[in-house]
């Protein structure tokens, strides 16, 4: 029996396959969102944020494993927090300017804003990670 969470999953993948490649693209990309537990529940948050925003929910699973490696609460050496990595001063620019509310570790939260950034022509913010989630 197929939980709601690894339906929408699948959905996602299967989507996947017909817009890139084909399954053989699709597989590589379900071996890359598994990769971690967060995944799974990153994944069903991301496509929350698709249907807000219209970003593609595995770009987000994607830039946010590769920035963080799934973890929501991390804060880097250079003061960066969370699955995207925000600076504090993007985080507060970004919640005033979007009016988000919630709480740096709260990953739907982070996932939301990352969403809104992108939608606004704000995906710049992340080119240092560009070659990971390109």
């Amino acid at each position: 029996m197929t939980t709601k969470r690894g339906q929408r999953v699948s959905n996602l993948l299967n989507r996947g396959a017909r817009k890139k490649g084909g399954r053989a693209a699709a597989l590589i990309r379900a071996l890359f969102l598994a990769a971690c537990l967060f995944c799974v529940t990153a994944t069903v948050h991301a496509e929350e944020a698709e249907w807000a925003y219209g970003v593609d929910p595995a770009l987000l699973a994607k830039m946010a494993f590769c920035e963080s490696s799934g973890r929501p609460w991390i804060v880097s050496r250079s003061g960066h927090l969370g699955l995207l990595q925000f600076s504090s001063s993007t985080w507060t620019e970004t919640q005033a300017r979007s009016g988000i509310t919630g709480p740096w570790w709260d990953e739907e939260t982070q996932l939301e804003m990352g969403a809104w950034l992108i939608s606004q022509n704000e995906i710049w913010r992340w080119n240092a990670s560009r070659r990971c989630w390109g």
